[in-house]
């Protein structure tokens, strides 16, 4: 089980997005897969139309003990995906926590008492875009974090404060992560956007994925509907974009995963977001290792889109 935290300091970088579309293309790739919604905005749970009175127990009430982990989840918003919502009570739990034993760790306790069926292949985490108390429960009941930035210099300045707060975990508590950037909201026709995702891959090129997420109205859209990308609508870019992520996180376990309904020459021809309009110029190797667990490397190398591709409206 693979357990990966989506988080940035910076609201409005695509996070939530890519905590809900992540999940829902690890379902549709066969994958059973748990989202928690450990932000007390509850957008990740408004996702998939669950309103807050719609929400009898939450994550609040797992925390307080309450309920339990299992009490709390939402069988199959998705098809192959369960969701653990939360409610705007979870922004008081940092509080009640100040004076419990090992209160950093208590999501993990949770999560380790999971049992059949609720054993998952994949757990999502949507963090909340501050660190706090629940920002270190989340971090330390995970393996990987999932970094989305933004194209911007406030987003570069705020990825090396997260950097140290991961670094302060493995000096202080021991805790191995494995870090992951994804460059999001990106304008190929903007000479800005491709200077700075160039200063990103030059920067953290040992820790970026593959896949860029494109600038895409759809996206917000969908957001607005209460639904995934995949659903509202499946032929944008969004989904593209999104659907090449959850792909390439699989194949970081399970380097033989074949896209379905693809052939292997096919897929090696589509490997995610080898399609994002960059000038052909910004030509970079990367390594995805970790902070503190080694990865295998993968080459890093993102082309020039087709001109049929550059005239396409990025609706």
């Amino acid at each position: 089980m693979r357990i990966i935290s989506i988080m940035n300091q910076k609201g409005g970088c695509g996070k939530t997005t890519t905590a809900i579309n992540l999940s829902a293309f690890l379902a549709e790739f066969g994958k059973k897969v748990l989202l928690i919604d450990l932000d007390p905005q509850g957008h990740s749970t408004a996702g998939f139309n669950i309103k807050e009175n719609m929400i009898e127990l939450g994550l609040f009430d797992v925390f307080t003990k309450q309920a339990s982990l299992e009490d709390i989840i939402k069988l199959q918003v998705y098809p192959g995906l369960d969701l653990a919502p939360t409610t705007v009570r979870l922004s008081a739990i940092e509080q009640y926590l100040s004076g419990t034993f090992e209160r950093e760790r208590q999501l993990r306790y949770h999560l380790e008492k999971l049992q059949l069926p609720f054993i998952y292949d994949y757990i999502i985490i949507d963090c909340p875009p501050h660190l706090g108390l629940l920002v270190f429960n989340a971090l330390m009941a995970s393996g990987e974090v999932i970094v989305p930035i933004e194209p911007s210099s406030f987003s570069l300045q705020g990825i090396n404060k997260l950097l140290e707060t991961i670094e302060l975990l493995k000096e202080n508590a021991h805790h191995l992560l494995k870090v992951m950037a994804l460059p999001t909201i990106y304008n190929h026709h903007s000479h800005f956007s491709r200077e700075i995702l160039k200063q990103i891959l030059n920067k953290f090129q040992d820790l970026t994925l593959k896949a860029v997420i494109r600038q895409n109205v759809k996206l917000k859209e969908a957001a607005q509907k209460g639904c995934p990308i995949s659903v509202y609508d499946r032929q944008s870019f969004g989904a593209e974009d999104y659907q090449s992520l959850a792909f390439e996180i699989i194949q970081q376990d399970e380097p033989s995963f074949i896209w379905p309904g693809k052939t292997p020459k096919e897929e090696k021809q589509e490997t995610p977001v080898e399609s994002v309009s960059i000038q052909p110029e910004i030509k970079e190797e990367s390594f995805v290792q970790e902070i503190m667990v080694i990865a295998q490397p993968s080459e890093k190398k993102i082309d020039g889109a087709p001109q049929e591709e550059r005239s396409r409206n990025n609706a």
